[in-house]
């Protein structure tokens, strides 16, 4: 993924903010830490893998987090947020304000080798009231992922309790189509609905969804990879392919 922690990446990132300004395009930037999953090798800042060491998972060998790590990693997060306007919220809140600031958690989260927490319904209600209190501008939470339950598949848990803690805007997403977001909205389970492997393969989403035309398939071998192109902007626009 790529990085704001020098000044070589902001100057990098400038005309891609630019591009997006120029269309009238609001431009977000996700500061996250990707743990156990980063890259060893491919920068001295990304050695935080800072997870136990014994999880499943196929990468390079994470370094236990220890008590005296955690300001760094909350330097780091400070840094970052200061650099995005030239998974600490209190540090970046207070670098460019709660009302620029806004959060994404993914409570139930059970990929690449994690563990899931014991009491995630506790933990995000936690979270909700927590990240009241420092007013940002939204929270962005993630659905726990469907299981099969007889020949349908079904959400095992459910967000309304964190979204009912939360008093500000709340967005949901994980798996929505136009109509599962049009009827989470209906029925007041969230605010605004996230689209994410639908929105990168269709660049155009919005008016997909407004002349109800066929969406692109995604490909997943794509994601996350190295290339600039392949997976990214290689997908046609709905004037292509009507």
């Amino acid at each position: 993924m790529p990085g704001i922690w020098t000044k070589e990446q902001v100057e990098a990132w400038k005309p891609v903010v630019d591009a997006v300004h120029d269309k009238g395009g609001i431009f977000f930037c996700q500061i996250w830490h990707p743990g156990r999953v980063s890259d060893y090798y491919t920068e001295k800042w990304f050695f935080l893998n800072r997870e136990p060491k014994d999880l499943d998972y196929k990468g390079a060998t994470p370094e236990q987090l220890k008590l005296e790590d955690i300001p760094q990693i909350i330097n780091d997060h400070r840094a970052a947020a200061h650099n995005a306007i030239d998974a600490v919220v209190e540090a970046v809140a207070e670098e460019i304000g709660a009302d620029r600031t806004a959060i994404k958690l993914s409570p139930y989260d059970d990929y690449d080798g994690t563990i899931g927490d014991t009491t995630p319904e506790a933990l995000g209600l936690y979270m909700a009231n927590a990240l009241t209190r420092l007013g940002i501008l939204y929270l962005h939470v993630t659905e726990p992922r469907m299981i099969k339950v007889g020949d349908n598949y079904q959400t095992p848990r459910c967000l309304l309790p964190i979204k009912k803690a939360f008093k500000g805007t709340f967005i949901a997403s994980g798996g929505y189509n136009k109509y599962d977001g049009d009827k989470a909205i209906e029925k007041s389970y969230a605010d605004l609905v996230s689209f994410g492997r639908l929105f990168l393969a269709n660049l155009d989403l919005p008016k997909h969804f407004e002349i109800d035309a066929p969406l692109n398939k995604y490909d997943r071998s794509t994601f996350y990879i190295q290339d600039p192109v392949v997976g990214y902007t290689d997908y046609p626009f709905l004037h292509v392919v009507a």
